[in-house]
């Protein structure tokens, strides 16, 4: 058994004594130590702040364990590069173990501190001078598409994590049927083409990612459907309608308002949600007008053929309204399984419900990419749907549109 496995830490081992060496060495100050504690996901108010750093390390390491976020803490610790000096020990300290560290390193969002402490994006300053060189002359370089603009890193990163996090992959009868995403503490938004054929047995699978090879961390967090899991709902229109060049009238918006059997957005990440500082959260729909601009970027993050999340974009996307303004249509990528996937704007703003691709020529599916087009209804016209099947109800201000 690894050092790192004992329950409790044993402190009599060699390993366990020098990696406690090495937190001392490199987090020489209360603060310093509890900052590590913090991006680690620890409860701080179980720490003693009040004793020696070294007696802090182990509480440290000791919570951290017992929490199973020790390797955690070491992610933390390897990921920092304010703390090179002990890289190169640490890692003789898990040497045989990386993969298993670098499935850990997945199954955390990184806390907003962290987050804020990563530079947003990176300036030349030649020696002796006092202000940052451009890399290019000016004058060779110019704005071709002012609708794409440009994103602050830090922001995009943080986004990305919440999208992340927040979406989900929907199983009915044990197979991958589509995606939906957080929109209430326990309410999750998806298509009703996705969740109308379940019968009972539905789960809503969070975190399911692989790493950057391929390996797959693991299945993730399963969350089952609620006994009486439809909120509310709008049908679909016919095949032909939906992706003809007009587009379905006012109506039928595609959409499922489903209940999970637990306050997920309230919870903590990862497989083992207690006692986490960061929770998962939830997407605040908004449903003011949007403008769409052909030149936008278009995000879509969801779980294409079943597959772990991914991300796909376009910029420019050819964002536009089909004539009665119910359905987008962009060309950002998805496959059969992207359904009921989150759509983002540059900004991060969800503002559509991905649901389909078109031309086709196999009625009833809406999700095929046989055609030049994708589409999603406009989250404002779902939004406003909400708003009037909802009136009066719970469900309404858990959504935060009362």
């Amino acid at each position: 058994m690894e050092w790192f496995e004992d329950l409790p830490l044993d402190f009599t081992r060699t390993e366990t004594r020098e990696a406690e060496r090495l937190l001392i060495a490199g987090y020489p100050t209360t603060l310093a130590g509890l900052a590590l504690a913090q991006d680690t996901g620890l409860d701080l108010a179980r720490l003693n702040q009040s004793i020696p750093v070294k007696f802090l390390i182990r509480e440290m390491m000791t919570q951290a364990r017992g929490s199973d976020r020790l390797l955690q803490l070491i992610v933390e610790v390897l990921s920092d590069p304010g703390q090179a000096a002990i890289h190169a020990s640490f890692r003789r300290l898990i040497a045989g173990q990386e993969a298993l560290l670098a499935a850990k390193a997945l199954e955390h969002k990184p806390s907003i501190a962290r987050l804020a402490r990563l530079p947003a994006s990176l300036e030349v300053w030649p020696r002796g001078e006092q202000s940052a060189k451009p890399l290019a002359l000016p004058g060779l370089e110019k704005i071709v598409n002012a609708a794409a603009g440009f994103a602050d890193v830090a922001v995009f990163r943080e986004r990305l994590a919440e999208a992340e996090v927040r979406t989900a992959r929907i199983e009915i009868g044990g197979k991958a049927n589509g995606t939906g995403f957080l929109v209430g503490e326990s309410l999750l938004l998806t298509n009703w083409h996705v969740v109308k054929a379940n019968s009972g047995g539905a789960i809503a699978r969070f975190d399911h990612k692989t790493l950057p090879g391929g390996t797959m961390v693991g299945k993730g967090r399963a969350v089952a459907f609620a006994t009486d899991w439809l909120v509310t709902h709008s049908p679909h229109d016919d095949v032909r309608v939906e992706t003809g060049p007009e587009g379905p009238l006012p109506g039928t918006w595609d959409f499922a308002l489903v209940r999970l059997c637990e306050p997920v957005a309230s919870q903590g990440l990862g497989p083992h949600p207690a006692g986490q500082t960061d929770v998962r959260g939830h997407f605040e729909l908004d449903g003011s007008d949007y403008d769409f601009e052909r030149g936008e970027p278009i995000l879509i993050v969801g779980h294409p053929a079943g597959r772990p999340m991914q991300l796909s974009y376009a910029s420019p996307s050819g964002a536009a309204l089909t004539r009665h303004s119910s359905r987008l249509r962009y060309q950002t990528n998805t496959e059969s399984g992207s359904s009921g996937s989150p759509v983002f704007n540059r900004d991060w703003r969800v503002v559509a419900l991905h649901q389909g691709s078109g031309p086709t020529t196999a009625p009833g599916e809406f999700d095929r990419q046989t055609g030049d087009f994708n589409q999603g209804v406009v989250i404002g016209a779902v939004v406003n749907a909400l708003m009037e099947q909802l009136k009066g109800q719970p469900a309404l201000a858990e959504l935060g549109l009362e």
